[in-house]
C-alpha cells in the first residue's frame, strides 16, 4: 500500500473517533440527548471506550482487506522472472519486454 493512502486512512479514522468522542463529552450530561443512560454503564465511559474499540476494529479489518487484495512483492518478482525467461528464450522482442516490464512495475 502506498504511504499516502495509509496516512490518509489513519487520519480519517482518527478524526472520526476523536470527533465522536468530543461530541459525546459535550452532550453526555444533557438529559435531552441521554435520557436513559445518564450515569450508568461504567459512569458513562462505555461510549467512548466502545467507539475507540470499534474504530480500531474497523481499521484492522480495512487494512487486512487491503493487504489481502494487494499483490505481494514475491508475486511481482515472479512475474518479472517469467518475463526475463521469455526474453531469454526469444519468445518476445526487447520492445515487448520493456513495455511489459513497465506495465508490471507500474
Amino acid at each position: 500500500m502506498q504511504k499516502k493512502t495509509m496516512i490518509w486512512l489513519i487520519s480519517i479514522s482518527l478524526f472520526l473517533i476523536i470527533s465522536s468522542m468530543v461530541l459525546w463529552l459535550i452532550f453526555r450530561d444533557n438529559t435531552l440527548f441521554n435520557p436513559i443512560y445518564g450515569g450508568h454503564m461504567a459512569g458513562g465511559w462505555m461510549m467512548p471506550i466502545g467507539m475507540l474499540g470499534m474504530g480500531i476494529l474497523w481499521f484492522v479489518v480495512i487494512m487486512g482487506l487491503i493487504k489481502f487484495f494487494q499483490p505481494s512483492q514475491n508475486e511481482q518478482k515472479h512475474a518479472l522472472d517469467l518475463l526475463n525467461d521469455r526474453l531469454a528464450r526469444g519468445e518476445i522482442s526487447i520492445e515487448e519486454y520493456e513495455s511489459l516490464k513497465k506495465t508490471l512495475k507500474g
